[in-house]
């Protein structure tokens, strides 16, 4: 493998019409296909003129975790060569020295990393949200970036690929997001998600101001936009940094402690709903997660807080 890329620099790829290396390309996410490209271009760099092979990729392996990388950004290394291994149409150059360095680094560095982030809860979202939407244009949006993220579990991806279209008015004051596809749907086979009303009124407010600025949206149109100092919205999506920061900045504002990112609502309103007793079945099917690992880990010490310890020998 003289170049390792998931663009299609091969000649396997290149037999194929444009059209069909753009359907190539769309079987995987553009987050992820941002992360191969580039951790494949630091290892090709690294590697120089070297070919890869199976004992030079666990050297790289090594050298990584003695640079302190956690577990699961090494594992991403091999994920990408073997994604640009079949591209290519070649066999990956990964092996047992690979998959004995990986499955050590997996064992001894299951410490590192930065930890889970800080959740915020359901309520703490409910009262975030009612004092910013008095606040301004800005703090309008900012109160239904809290409030829809945290109804509906999303992802920050998720988010900004919302369009005005996929918010369905139901006659008890609530509404749906329709989700087109997300990380565990890539087929697009979609979901209907859950806003409370109070989540709802404040969408119809942010709608009006989008009306208000710009006139009668395209449905078409994204949801949730960047705003230019004076309150002017914009027409452009939102991006993922954007709404990163801002779920940030308002919690650290309102004088929340812990470490916040754009997981922090999905997991502050997984951890709710396993303090009023949400199972963990019923947490996979509304956070939408392949299995029960993700929401067992985010909410262990809620679901600890309902074992029979301390409901049989503790509660009275």
């Amino acid at each position: 493998m003289s170049q390792i890329s998931i663009y299609g620099n091969n000649r396997t790829v290149e037999a194929v019409s444009s059209q069909t290396q753009h359907l190539i390309l769309a079987s995987v996410s553009e987050n992820t296909k941002l992360v191969y490209q580039r951790t494949l271009s630091k290892l090709e760099n690294w590697l120089g003129d070297h070919p890869l092979t199976d004992e030079i990729l666990a050297e790289y392996l090594t050298e990584e975790y003695g640079a302190g990388k956690a577990p699961s950004t090494i594992s991403m290394i091999p994920a990408a060569v073997r994604f640009a291994s079949r591209l290519a149409g070649n066999e990956a150059p990964i092996g047992p020295l690979t998959e004995r360095t990986l499955g050590g680094i997996r064992r001894e560095g299951r410490a590192r990393g930065r930890g889970q982030v800080t959740g915020i809860s359901f309520l703490e979202v409910q009262f975030l949200a009612s004092k910013l939407e008095q606040d301004s244009v800005k703090g309008l949006r900012d109160a239904n970036i809290l409030s829809v993220m945290s109804d509906c579990m999303l992802r920050v991806g998720e988010l900004v690929d919302l369009l005005i279209r996929d918010i369905v008015w139901m006659d008890d004051q609530s509404a749906r997001l329709h989700l087109r596809h997300s990380k565990t749907d890539q087929l697009g086979e979609g979901a209907a998600l859950y806003l409370g009303p109070p989540t709802a009124a404040r969408l119809r407010k942010w709608i009006q101001a989008i009306e208000s600025s710009l006139g009668p949206p395209d449905p078409s149109s994204p949801l949730f936009r960047p705003i230019r100092r004076g309150g002017h919205i914009q027409t452009k999506s939102l991006t993922a940094h954007a709404t990163r920061r801002i779920i940030k900045n308002n919690a650290e504002a309102a004088g929340l402690s812990g470490r916040f990112s754009g997981h922090s609502l999905r997991v502050g309103t997984a951890q709710s709903l396993a303090r009023l007793g949400a199972t963990l079945p019923q947490l996979q099917t509304v956070g939408r997660w392949k299995s029960a690992r993700m929401p067992a880990q985010y909410c262990r010490n809620e679901i600890a807080g309902r074992s029979v310890v301390a409901t049989l020998l503790y509660d009275e």
